[in-house]
């Protein structure tokens, strides 16, 4: 028998749950989520116990009656004409509201009880509102699990693909040996480019910092196309330095002054890169920085300190696949709260993006690229 409970993430957790965590990824830790909570969300965390009172599974739960201003984690936007009604829709995440690589937390005994457990969080979490649900960018095998949980109108969705570098011991130097000799080539080239390994150090929410890292990544993202606003990425930069258990940053030029900088977060034996910033050539170049701040510098950093991994993020796939790093597909499991969508329009969408990332839907956890 397992038995629910919805407590809002504003409130104090009882021991327990806070030693279980939220889910297994950055971005569906408790700490992560309540960094970002009140913004345009009520957050919440379902909690499931078995019939002697221990822990057996938690779901983070946002409800945001307004949608998500990032389209990103706009389950409207997802579906893609698939669903009958407006982006900025009231919706229902579940586990992570940003990062794209979602998870949660399940310690069952067998498929059976997990399933069991996993049906009673999505459940409960269904009670807060009738909106649309989506889980959005797990890894396949979770993402199932979720669709099966919200029930026969779920839909599963290929989203993204997520880049991982993992770290089998050695330093830098491993690395490298691990790749093709064209790589190798490749990675001395943009160091030499970029004049060496960028510059690393500890990076504290208060840092002045910040204020001049935060313009240049409003000026990468205005170049792209996207809209941008210094003082609301300062911000963001703040909230994300406290959502971790450590930053850390990555830059070259002044630290103040920067010609490109990465901000990376420490959390469960991961390095996770957050945002980077850039200042492009006349002709659009970087000259090697890019890779610099995003891959070398993390990937050496991580690899000093004995950490597992560095998770590049999604995006750019093929760029940081040729730079050694794992791509897998990320899935989405979305239920759409009674409204009609059409089968034969989200089997069109999968297999579009299947032709855009490089993903077999046959054997799709792997992104082939």
């Amino acid at each position: 028998m397992i038995h629910t409970q919805l407590i809002p993430l504003a409130h104090p957790l009882p021991d327990d749950v806070e030693s279980f965590g939220g889910g297994t990824t950055l971005y569906s830790s408790l700490r992560w989520n309540r960094a970002f909570s009140g913004r345009d969300a009520t957050s919440s965390v379902v909690v499931a116990r078995d019939e002697r009172g221990v822990v057996r599974g938690t779901l983070l739960a946002h409800l945001m009656p307004e949608g998500s201003r990032n389209t990103v984690y706009d389950v409207v936007t997802l579906l893609d004409g698939a669903l009958d009604i407006t982006p900025r829709s009231a919706q229902l995440l579940l586990g992570s509201r940003n990062g794209q690589w979602n998870g949660y937390r399940i310690d069952a005994d067998g498929p059976l009880h997990r399933a069991t457990v996993l049906n009673a969080l999505v459940d409960e979490a269904r009670t807060i509102a009738d909106v649309p649900v989506g889980f959005l960018y797990g890894p396949r095998p979770e993402a199932e699990e979720i669709t099966r949980a919200m029930g026969a109108d779920a839909v599963l969705l290929l989203t993204e693909a997520n880049s991982t570098v993992y770290l089998d011991g050695g330093g830098f130097d491993a690395y490298t040996a691990r790749l093709p000799a064209k790589r190798r080539s490749d990675v001395r080239r943009d160091l030499e480019a970029a004049g060496g390994f960028p510059n690393s150090g500890p990076v504290g929410a208060d840092d002045p910092a910040l204020a001049a890292w935060a313009e240049l990544a409003a000026e990468t993202q205005r170049r792209h196309g996207q809209p941008a606003d210094a003082v609301r990425l300062r911000t963001y930069l703040r909230t994300c330095v406290e959502g971790a258990e450590r930053a850390v940053a990555f830059w070259y030029g002044a630290r103040a002054d920067p010609t490109a900088f990465a901000l990376a977060l420490v959390y469960d034996g991961v390095l996770w890169l957050r945002l980077v910033g850039l200042r492009y050539d006349e002709h659009g170049g970087t000259s090697g920085r890019y890779p610099g701040v995003l891959v070398f510098g993390p990937v050496r950093v991580a690899a000093e300190e004995g950490l597992a991994a560095v998770d590049l993020g999604a995006g750019l796939a093929d760029f940081k696949g040729r730079r050694g790093a794992q791509n897998d597909a990320r899935w989405s499991a979305i239920l759409p709260a009674g409204l009609p969508v059409d089968p034969r329009l989200i089997a069109e969408r999968n297999a579009a993006e299947a032709v855009r990332l490089s993903v077999n839907l046959d054997s799709p956890q792997r992104v082939l690229a």
